[in-house]
C-alpha cells in the first residue's frame, strides 16, 4: 500500500468522523458546514504536488465564505460553483503541525507507514484546539463582522492588504443597509485600489451600495 493510500484510509476512518461530529459534511478531503444565513465554513486537506508513493506532505486549509461575500464573488467572476471552494473564503488560513514556529509554512510529512497514524492524530488535535472553534465562531455573522473590523482575515490583514479588508467589511456591512461605517469602508476601497483595478473596484462599490440600499428598502 502506498503512503497516499494509507493516509486516505486514515482520513476516512479518523478525520472524516471528527468533521461529521462538528456538523461538517463532505467526502475525500473537503468538508463544509453552512449556517441558517448561508455562510459556509470549509476544511480542506491539501496535499503537496511534490508528494510521491513513499513520501507525502499535507496541510489543513480553513476558510469561511459568508453569503454576502459569495454573492460579491459571483458578481465579479460571473458564476457560483455548486460547492463553494476553499479559495472563495473571505477568511482563510492554515493549520500546521504541532510545534511549527509562528510565521512559517510547515506541512505534515508522512514518509513511512507508521507515521500516518501519528500525523492524522496531530491533525485532529490541531483541529480540536484551533480549527473547529475558529470556524464555529466565525459562522456567527456578528463575530465574522467583528473579525473583519479587527483587520485580521487570516492570510490577509489590514496592515498588508487594507483594500481587501475594507472590501470584506464593506460587503458584510451591506447586508445591514447603509451606514457611515459602510461609507468609510467604500472610500477606503477606492483610495487603496491600484490604477489597473480601479474600474473593477468602482463597479464593486456600486454593487455594494445597491445591495445596502435594497436592505434599507426591505426593512
Amino acid at each position: 500500500m502506498t503512503i497516499q493510500a494509507a493516509f486516505r484510509d486514515a482520513v476516512r476512518e479518523v478525520l472524516a468522523p471528527a468533521a461529521r461530529a462538528h456538523g461538517f459534511k463532505g467526502s475525500g478531503r473537503t468538508w463544509r458546514r453552512t449556517n441558517e444565513l448561508g455562510d459556509c465554513a470549509i476544511v480542506n486537506l491539501q496535499g503537496s504536488s511534490y508528494s510521491s508513493a513513499s513520501s507525502a506532505r499535507y496541510v489543513i486549509n480553513l476558510s469561511v465564505v459568508p453569503e454576502p461575500w459569495a454573492a460579491s464573488m459571483e458578481t465579479t467572476l460571473g458564476r457560483r460553483p455548486k460547492a463553494l471552494p476553499e479559495s472563495w473564503g473571505l477568511y482563510r488560513r492554515r493549520l500546521q503541525p504541532t510545534g511549527a514556529p509562528a510565521g512559517t509554512d510547515q506541512w505534515w510529512r508522512v514518509d513511512r507507514p507508521r507515521a500516518v497514524e501519528q500525523v492524522v492524530a496531530d491533525m485532529v488535535r490541531r483541529l480540536d484546539a484551533d480549527g473547529w472553534p475558529t470556524l464555529e465562531k466565525l459562522l456567527d455573522r456578528e463575530a465574522m463582522v467583528e473579525q473583519a473590523r479587527t483587520g485580521d482575515l487570516g492570510f490577509f490583514t489590514r496592515e498588508h492588504a487594507p483594500g481587501y479588508v475594507a472590501t470584506g467589511l464593506a460587503v458584510l456591512l451591506s447586508d445591514s443597509g447603509t451606514s457611515d461605517e459602510l461609507d468609510g469602508q467604500l472610500d477606503l476601497m477606492l483610495a487603496t485600489s491600484t490604477a489597473p483595478a480601479l474600474e473593477g473596484t468602482r463597479q464593486l462599490v456600486t454593487w455594494i451600495r445597491t445591495r445596502a440600499a435594497s436592505r434599507d428598502a426591505s426593512t
